[in-house]
């Protein structure tokens, strides 16, 4: 259980999601203040997954669509993004040939 707490806890800090913020809040009001302090200074009870991905970047608007172009163009192969997912890269269909 120490290490659920203690990974939700690391994670209400770096995720972003008002939800985790909430429960580790709670879990300072039943255990104490001491013992959410420990929960957020002491990485070495943290989940290593949560650890080694939370605090990954999102790559930008459109990046996996220009990425899937330019693999499909690398290997040869005929890849059509859809309408919606050029609209959502910003790329002009008439920039590759649509």
């Amino acid at each position: 259980m120490y290490v659920t707490l203690h990974t939700m806890a690391y994670a209400s800090e770096r995720s972003g999601i008002d939800e985790v913020a909430k429960v580790a809040s709670q879990v300072g009001g039943v255990y104490g203040p001491k013992f959410l302090d420990e929960l957020l200074t002491d990485p070495k009870s943290i989940n290593d997954t949560i650890r080694e991905n939370i605090n990954l970047i999102m790559p930008e608007e459109g990046w996996k669509v220009s990425r899937l172009i330019e693999i499909a163009t690398e290997e040869g192969v005929n890849y059509q993004p859809t309408e919606k997912s050029l609209a959502v890269s910003k790329i002009p269909s008439r920039s590759i040939g649509l």
